[in-house]
């Protein structure tokens, strides 16, 4: 008898996160490398970068919807998500604009303050993630965020 593997919710989403990346940086790699674009893997980078994340996002959508429906009735919810957009938003463009004022007024070339921007860009995206999976963990377990910021 055959026995039906199936993966958890924790491997099915840290399966999918990790597939979503590969894809994102695959492409990125194909946007910015002038090597991938000048040889034949100019049309295959962005197939394999646009299936990764098509297959990384056929995992992570239902642990999502699954994950909402869980908690719809928790008031915390909204409220998390919509900070994290929120901020996600604003740091975006306040970082877009200093590099936007970098570039214009100073003799930083375009290179510097492009690896400059996406680095800052990164590390708070980053950061914004773990301070949004912290949340979202909180409200899982049904403990108040607020006073776990210590750990955090």
């Amino acid at each position: 008898m055959i026995k039906k593997v199936t993966l958890s919710k924790f491997w099915r989403l840290a399966l999918g996160l990790l597939l979503v990346g590969v894809g994102q940086r695959l492409l990125l790699t194909g946007v910015i490398s002038p090597w991938a674009t000048d040889t034949a893997l100019s049309i295959v980078l962005p197939l394999m970068s646009l299936a990764f994340c098509a297959v990384g996002l056929f995992l992570v959508i239902p642990i999502g919807v699954w994950f909402y429906k869980l908690h719809r009735s928790d008031k915390r919810l909204p409220k998390l998500i919509l900070a994290y957009l929120l901020t996600a938003v604003t740091v975006g463009f306040l970082i877009g604009g200093l590099g936007q004022l970098l570039y214009d007024h100073t003799s930083f070339a375009y290179t510097a303050v492009r690896i400059g921007v996406w680095t800052m860009s990164t590390l708070l995206q980053s950061v914004l993630k773990v301070i949004l999976c912290f949340g979202l963990v909180s409200i899982h377990k049904n403990l108040p965020i607020r006073e776990r910021r210590n750990y955090l």
